[in-house]
């Protein structure tokens, strides 16, 4: 990730991830409402305007964390990828390293579950002042990165971040389409998108109708595996 980095280049980016490292350890420890700019700072040994110097405000990086969650999301979908299985199975288990993402990254999952919720809001020295454009959520990345005024860097990188995650789970439907295993007149950006959407849904779906099937004995496991067992078996009869 250095190579090719002047000394002083590469001083900036672990300084910058030090100070992520103590966004996230503030987050597991106190929650995303009650971490402040002052708590980062002194967790990470230093001041808070050398916070600043890097991040516009605590928005900034909380997005640099959401980057940091979807790069690691797309590892795990390359992960799958790479084991070559059938191609409408490499996109079922796709759908499952999806839920499973939750468990595994409790805290990436929250910070992109929130976001996809309309984000948070702005400080009035954030992005809010830069942009005008209100609490940062993904109907307004585009806006921002669109306007004519400085885009944080996380900004960017965020939509770099999405469009990777999203391109692996188009090339394994792209690969089922072209074996034939889906048979769809649709583009595999589109289907892929679905899929995606479906899946997040039943996954929020899950934890609020938690108690009721918790009474039904039905774990997050056997739910989502029968949601992705009634999605799969769809795209196996998509255009009969």
């Amino acid at each position: 990730m250095d190579e090719g980095m002047t000394r002083r280049q590469k001083k900036h980016e672990r300084t910058r991830r030090i100070m992520i490292d103590a966004a996230e350890s503030e987050i597991m420890e106190k929650g995303f409402d009650n971490v402040t700019m002052d708590s980062i700072s002194a967790r990470a040994l230093l001041s808070k305007a050398t916070l600043y110097n890097y991040f516009d405000s605590k928005d900034m990086l909380f997005m640099a964390i959401r980057v940091r969650a979807y790069k690691q999301l797309t590892k795990e979908f390359q992960d799958v990828l790479d084991l070559e299985l059938p191609p409408i199975e490499n996109v079922k288990r796709l759908g499952r390293a999806f839920y499973q993402f939750g468990n595994k990254f409790p805290l990436y999952w929250q910070s992109m579950r929130q976001f996809r919720e309309g984000g948070l809001p702005l400080s009035s020295t954030g992005a809010e002042t830069i942009h005008g454009v209100g609490p940062i959520g993904e109907n307004n990345v585009d806006e921002m990165a669109g306007g004519t005024e400085r885009v944080p860097r996380e900004i960017h990188e965020y939509r770099e971040a999405v469009s990777d995650f999203l391109q692996v789970w188009v090339t394994a439907v792209a690969r089922a389409i072209t074996e034939g295993s889906i048979a769809t007149d649709l583009s595999p950006r589109l289907v892929a998108i679905i899929l995606a959407a479906l899946t997040s849904g039943a996954i929020d779906q899950y934890q609020r109708r938690k108690g009721i099937l918790d009474s039904m004995d039905v774990t997050e496991a056997v739910f989502m595996e029968h949601v992705l067992d009634i999605l799969h078996k769809g795209l196996e009869h998509w255009g009969e």
